[in-house]
């Protein structure tokens, strides 16, 4: 099974505004193999500071 990450959001301005979204490592063009926690929590940091000026959360599986 490959892994995947969740991105997911809510808004505290604007009520019921949520979304989740869950991709591959390999959509994210991320190496499944890598063991490097901080690696991945800075590509992560990378990913998520280009979305829409919100705060996401994210699940690594």
């Amino acid at each position: 099974m490959s892994k995947t990450v969740t991105f997911s959001f809510s808004s505290s301005n604007y009520k019921g505004t949520e979304a989740t979204e869950t991709f591959s490592f390999k959509q994210l063009s991320l190496d499944e193999n890598t063991e490097d926690e901080k690696a991945l929590e800075i590509a992560m940091d990378k990913i998520s500071s280009h979305g829409f000026g919100i705060n996401l959360i994210f699940l690594a599986v």
